[in-house]
């Protein structure tokens, strides 16, 4: 799974990781906790799930991104009025408290007009 910063570089990350979901917000497999490494600012991050996934069946999935930082990185994002998931209009779930592991299923979904961009290889 991949994501690109925009701006904003993570400052003083602890914690972040990406993960796949199912269309019915199960877990199907999340990446190592990046804990510190750094993210700069307009760069692709592109890290491995930790069981690779192998998808026969067509239908929505999710991927999610968590990042715990004093600062946490911008995304490169497009505009897409009524899709996204997020309590905040930025492409966020409305799990709170995420440090190492991603919720299984995750929060609720609300409409987000700003869709991270993201790629699955």
């Amino acid at each position: 799974i991949a994501f690109l910063s925009g701006g904003t570089a993570a400052g003083t990350p602890t914690n972040w990781w990406f993960a796949l979901y199912d269309s019915s917000k199960v877990l199907l497999s999340q990446t190592a906790d990046q804990l510190t490494a750094a993210w700069a600012a307009n760069t692709t991050k592109t890290l491995a799930l930790g069981s690779p996934q192998v998808i026969s069946t067509t239908g929505y999935y999710h991927v999610a991104i968590m990042v715990k930082a004093t600062t946490v990185p911008t995304l490169a994002s497009a505009v897409v009025a009524g899709l996204g998931f997020g309590g905040n209009g930025n492409g966020n779930t409305n799990d709170t408290g995420l440090t190492t592991t991603a919720p299984n299923p995750f929060g609720s979904i609300t409409n987000a007009a700003i869709v991270p961009w993201c790629e699955v290889n």
